[in-house]
């Protein structure tokens, strides 16, 4: 998925233009995939998870292991995406990143 195919399913949902405006998407289609819904006040909600399978994916270097891909796609969202969440707010409706537990 793409951001604007993630944009078109999110006015599908949420018809009050207000609200979409506020509505904070990461940038780059490679964060598009680990969108899992949004909450009831219109947070956009991103898997942890499926953040990590995609950015590896998507930021893996030739010859570079699946291991080694992992870790730099978790480097990625640590330092560069989760730190900015708390300065997002200001701007509107910060995404919510969440931890799928395991059973």
């Amino acid at each position: 998925m793409t951001n604007k195919e993630l944009k078109e399913i999110l006015h599908d949902m949420v018809q009050d233009k207000d609200i979409l405006d506020q509505m904070i998407i990461l940038e780059g289609d490679e964060f598009a995939d680990g969108v899992v819904g949004i909450t009831n006040d219109y947070h956009v909600v991103y898997s942890y998870e499926r953040l990590v399978q995609s950015l590896s994916k998507a930021y893996r270097e030739e010859g570079q292991s699946d291991e080694d891909a992992e870790w730099g796609a978790i480097d990625w969202l640590d330092y560069n995406t989760f730190r900015s969440l708390p300065y997002m707010e200001k701007d509107g409706l910060a995404p919510i990143i969440i931890f799928e537990l395991e059973r």
